[in-house]
């Protein structure tokens, strides 16, 4: 007949960065001799976790600035998970999801990936990230970011650098006063997450990003222009593109 054999021990490990449980040497040497072999691997409670399940952690891309101890929040049906691994493209972070080390990571789009478990399930939420320079959270933070920061209207020290909205926002004036072949956004990008900008219903010639210079790219936004009416000296994106 089959012989059966048990292993019993405790040892604590984390899943590599593609979610797998590095398993012994010998024990995979023993493992090879059988045809087909079924793995349970308890917690501490005795509870076998057999069932792992890759879910997405986030819609809308997360915005990170490019700096230490950064934070995500996870969603609500994964609040209590006991987080083991987290990875951005396969780098990993330690288990703290309120103390991310950002800093290494170019400014764009990275893929994160936390490992975890919760009622005796093995999950692996995958969430699309995005590294910036400053990250956007209210319609006083956007005027900062895409303002005219050189003093004079016509003379603008370019802004520059990579910007990422970290949630909807309303109440933003479309009035950007930088305008003009001199000055403008240059080699700038704003990355919306996906998220929306709400304008207050006041319009200018500068519309919201004023002008948008080589190299600069605005993208993953929507954009709501309650009451705008179409004219000349109005905008609502920008005041032209160079």
């Amino acid at each position: 007949g089959k012989k059966w054999e048990m292993l019993f021990g405790q040892f604590e490990h984390s899943l590599d960065e593609k979610g797998r449980l590095v398993i012994p040497s010998k024990l995979k040497a023993e493992l090879k001799n059988e045809t087909t072999y079924t793995l349970f691997i308890l917690n501490s409670t005795g509870t076998a976790l057999t069932h792992h399940e890759a879910v997405s952690g986030s819609e809308n891309p997360v915005a990170f600035e490019k700096k230490t101890n950064q934070s995500w929040t996870l969603p609500n049906a994964y609040q209590g998970m006991t987080i083991s691994s987290i990875t951005v493209d396969g780098k990993k972070l330690g288990n703290n999801v309120a103390a991310l080390d950002m800093s290494s990571f170019t400014v764009g789009e990275h893929s994160m990936s936390v490992f975890g478990t919760k009622d005796s399930k093995l999950y692996e939420l995958r969430v699309p990230v995005v590294v910036a320079d400053v990250v956007v959270t209210n319609a006083a933070e956007f005027a900062a970011a895409v303002a005219d920061t050189s003093g004079t209207a016509d003379d603008q020290v370019y802004t520059e650098g990579y910007v990422a909205l970290a949630n909807d926002i309303t109440g933003v004036d479309a009035t950007n006063a930088s305008k003009g072949w001199k000055n403008g956004l240059k080699n700038f990008t704003f990355n919306g997450c996906g998220h929306t900008i709400t304008v207050s219903g006041t319009y200018g010639d500068g519309g919201l990003f004023g002008q948008i210079n080589q190299d600069s790219y605005i993208k993953n936004l929507k954009v709501i222009a309650p009451s705008f009416k179409e004219a000349w000296n109005l905008h609502v994106l920008a005041y032209g593109v160079n």
